[in-house]
C-alpha cells in the first residue's frame, strides 16, 4: 500500500521530466531510482530557450524519515545529471501549445503552493491522510544536486 502511494506521488511529480514508469523498492524510508532518461520537454516548465536533445539522470535518492516526519526533513539527492541541449525553435503551432503549457504550469504551481502551505489553523479541512502526508513531506524538504554536466549544441548558427 505504502509503495503504491509513493509510486503515484513520484509519477505525478517526476512524470513530466522522466520517461518510463517509476518502479521502486521502499526499504527503511529510502527510495532509489537509477539511470532515468529525461524527456525532451523536461525544461519546458522553466521557460528556457532550450530543449533537451538527450538527457540522463544517473541517480535519484529520496530519504523519508517516516518515524520523524515532524522533526527531520525528507531529503532528495540528485547526482550524475547529463544533458545535451539545443536551442528551442518555435513555430506558430507551438505558440498555442506554449499558451496551454503556461496555463498548466500556473495550475501546477498553485497546487504545489497549496500542498506546501498546508491547512490553515481554525479551518475545517477535509484533507485525506495522503494529502496531509504529502504536505508534511513537501514543507520540510531538502534537495541536494551534484555532478551536473550540460552540453549545448547549436546547429542552427553553424557556418
Amino acid at each position: 500500500m505504502l509503495e503504491s502511494l509513493v509510486e503515484s506521488i513520484l509519477t505525478k511529480y517526476l512524470g513530466q521530466y522522466i520517461k518510463g514508469q517509476v518502479k521502486l523498492n521502499l526499504v527503511g524510508g529510502e527510495i532509489r531510482l537509477e539511470n532515468l532518461e529525461l524527456k525532451p520537454e523536461a525544461f519546458s516548465d522553466f521557460d528556457l530557450p532550450i530543449e533537451v536533445k538527450t538527457g540522463f539522470l544517473g541517480s535519484l535518492r529520496i530519504d523519508i524519515p517516516w518515524k520523524n516526519l515532524g522533526s527531520k526533513p525528507a531529503s532528495i539527492y540528485i547526482s550524475n545529471v547529463y544533458v545535451v541541449a539545443r536551442p528551442k525553435i518555435l513555430s506558430d503551432a507551438d505558440l498555442d501549445v506554449l499558451e496551454q503549457r503556461l496555463l498548466f504550469n500556473k495550475q501546477k504551481k498553485l497546487e504545489i503552493h497549496q500542498l506546501s502551505s498546508g491547512p490553515k489553523h481554525g479551518s475545517k479541512s477535509k484533507d485525506s491522510f495522503t494529502d496531509r502526508l504529502q504536505a508534511k513531506i513537501i514543507s520540510n524538504l531538502q534537495v541536494m544536486i551534484e555532478k551536473v554536466h550540460i552540453r549545448y549544441e547549436d546547429d542552427t548558427t553553424a557556418e
